[in-house]
């Protein structure tokens, strides 16, 4: 049962390392999407003149 145990803990703690890793991915892809948005609406600012 030790054995089975090791490996349920091993299985677990990889998917909870995945859904991390995925949940980073995803912060990362929306801080880069709000910056992309504030930079184009500053540039169209810009071009007209506010």
């Amino acid at each position: 049962m030790d054995s089975y145990r090791s490996e349920i803990e091993d299985f677990t703690n990889c998917n909870n390392r995945e859904a991390q890793e995925a949940i980073d991915k995803a912060r990362r892809e929306n801080e880069e999407a709000l910056n992309e948005y504030n930079e184009a609406v500053s540039s169209f600012n810009n071009r007209a003149g506010r």
